[in-house]
């Protein structure tokens, strides 16, 4: 909602439409993330700007347009916020919403009550913080909604965030701190990309059927898995496509082998050195609702060819966009950190 971390800089300097600002404290920034600027003078550096490399006390951004020179004023940076707006408050709870007039507008209810593992779920509509209609998991299919497992024991854990303001994707490892058990933990909301034009049900609802934290590690609860009913990565959707009914639960069906990145093909492509990926398709029993917009998969063997946080461009079929690797045990997934994610 209002981004994170913002960070006074020393000095801004631009050079041949790049700007490079100094901050002596540190900084929480990677290159490919969104830094929102403000306070600069000239104002062509102020809004957003993508982060184009780091050091430990540097953040070099994109300033196209503005003159070369040294920017004054008192002059933040930050990570910048997704757009996404809370509409409700009570007792630990929240409902946000995304203020973007194309997309299908449902709830997303956050009940963030229990130390290790919040509860989420959807609505078509709602009125204040605890009232609502149509939710998705209904109660009669998961009472009190999925789980967003937090941490084990309460303490910080590692954690990834990428989004635009129709939908967006989180990864924690509620066990594990190091970073490459972050994926096996990702969970999704908002819109996807419906094949049927203007699916007003298209709002996804993508958390964990129990609660992860005590557990220790599956596979199977990846972002790509097939979803089940003990641990599994469920996707729940309003209403099934052709709008009636009860909300409906969606799978994964493009995977080749046993998980998302162990397929049997070729890492790289031995006649072109190539890196394939494919969209990840949602399916709602035998037909195709859509995908997961921003998230692709491969059916190469990356698994132990790639590293997370790995960053790609050499994608065939999609010149011109930059992707971050995230492992997990028994699998993986790349991310678009180009976008646009609406296409």
């Amino acid at each position: 909602m209002n981004g994170f971390a913002q960070k006074t800089a020393d000095s801004v300097v631009v050079s041949a439409g790049v700007a490079t600002a100094t901050i002596s404290t540190g900084h929480s920034f990677r290159a490919h993330t969104v830094a929102l600027i403000a306070g600069a003078t000239p104002a062509g550096l102020n809004g957003q700007h993508k982060v184009l490399s780091v050091t430990t006390n540097t953040v070099r951004f994109d300033a196209f347009g503005v003159e070369d020179g040294t920017a004054t004023g008192t002059i933040t940076l930050k990570l910048a916020p997704l757009g996404w707006e809370k509409v409700f408050t009570g007792t630990n709870v929240a409902v946000y919403r995304s203020p973007n007039v194309q997309s299908t507008r449902s709830y997303l209810r956050v009940d963030d009550s229990v130390t290790t593992s919040a509860r989420v779920a959807g609505y078509l509509a709602m009125t204040d913080a605890n009232t609502g209609t149509d939710k998705f998991p209904s109660d009669a299919q998961f009472a009190g909604g999925l789980y967003i497992s937090k941490s084990s024991d309460a303490t910080q854990r590692h954690w990834w965030l990428f989004g635009d303001d129709r939908r967006f994707y989180i990864s924690i490892p509620p066990t594990y701190q190091g970073s490459a058990y972050a994926s096996g933990y990702t969970h999704g909301f908002g819109d996807i990309q419906s094949t049927k034009p203007n699916d007003p049900y298209r709002f996804m609802v993508g958390a964990h059927s129990s609660d992860c934290t005590g557990s220790g590690y599956d596979a199977s609860r990846g972002p790509l898995n097939l979803g089940n009913s003990t641990y599994g990565m469920l996707r729940y959707f309003p209403r099934n496509y052709t709008g009636v009914g009860v909300p409906v639960q969606l799978n994964i069906f493009f995977q080749q082998g046993s998980y998302p990145g162990q397929g049997g093909y070729t890492f790289p492509n031995p006649e072109d050195s190539g890196v394939y990926l494919t969209r990840v398709w949602l399916n709602e029993s035998s037909t195709v609702r859509g995908w997961l917009p921003g998230l692709y998969s491969s059916m190469q063997n990356v698994l132990t060819n790639v590293a997370d946080g790995d960053i790609w461009t050499n994608v065939i079929g999609l010149e011109g966009k930059t992707f971050i690797y995230r492992l997990c045990i028994g699998g993986g997934y790349f991310i678009d950190v180009t976008g646009p994610w609406e296409n």
